[in-house]
């Protein structure tokens, strides 16, 4: 009977694993297509066609709304509707982070380089982004910003505790 609780208290702990990565995964998905939902209004607001930076790369001119991307779709739901994209991209670095903890459980040295770079990236996308000033943009940089200086912190407090 004492070799059954190991098992019960790995299996626990996967379980609960499992059950985080599916709901953020699942919250990421539906606010992924409640954002281009969102963003699909750039079809209706011709004026913002000649801000929209992904189409620009396919198109010179856009003057048909089948020529605007579906990633502009995004760009427009962050810029005006920023509920959404804020949630996808909360559930999609819970999600990113609970795969990497699950993933390098053993291997800390390259889990905290990950977190480094990750969070830089984020920090660096961040100030990016900031040249469109609509609230939008800037609650979303915030919200960027603040995450990547999270993981950015979290490398150094886990260097000085292992």
């Amino acid at each position: 009977m004492d070799w059954i609780t190991p098992i019960k208290g790995i299996f626990a702990a996967k379980s609960k694993l499992f059950i985080q990565l599916a709901v953020s995964f699942s919250f990421f998905w539906l606010a992924l297509f409640a954002s281009l939902y969102e963003g699909s209004y750039l079809l209706h607001d011709s004026s913002e066609w000649e801000h929209t930076p992904f189409t620009h790369l396919l198109h010179n001119n856009p003057n048909l709304p089948s020529d605007i991307s579906q990633l502009d779709f995004l760009v427009y739901a962050i810029k005006f509707y920023s509920f959404f994209p804020i949630i996808c991209l909360i559930s999609g670095l819970y999600f990113l982070t609970a795969s990497l903890f699950a993933l390098l459980q053993k291997n800390h040295l390259l889990f905290r380089k990950l977190f480094l770079i990750i969070g830089l990236l984020l920090c660096v996308t961040a100030v990016f982004l900031f040249s469109t000033l609509t609230i939008g943009t800037i609650l979303f940089c915030t919200i960027l910003f603040l995450f990547g200086g999270g993981l950015v912190g979290f490398f150094f407090v886990l260097r000085k505790g292992g």
